[in-house]
C-alpha cells in the first residue's frame, strides 16, 4: 500500500488528476490518496465532486484503490 497526501485548492484540481493517473500507471501496489484542502480567504477547496470523480477513476484501475 503507497500513501498519498495530495495538499492544495481547487486550482490544483487538473494536476491532481495528471499526477493521479500517472501514479495509477507507474504502480501495481494498491493507492491510498488523501487531499488536504480548505476553505481560506481568496482560496476555494476542493470539491467533494472532483474528490468522487478521481475515487472512481482510481477504482475503475484497480478496485484497492481508495
Amino acid at each position: 500500500m503507497i500513501n498519498v497526501l495530495y495538499c492544495g485548492d481547487a486550482r490544483m484540481q487538473d494536476g491532481l488528476l495528471i499526477s493521479m493517473l500517472s501514479l495509477l500507471k507507474h504502480t501495481h501496489e494498491p493507492l491510498h490518496l488523501y487531499i488536504l484542502t480548505a476553505r481560506i480567504k481568496g482560496f476555494a477547496p476542493v470539491s467533494q465532486a472532483t474528490a468522487d470523480f478521481l475515487q472512481t477513476q482510481a477504482q475503475l484501475v484497480d478496485a484497492r484503490h481508495q
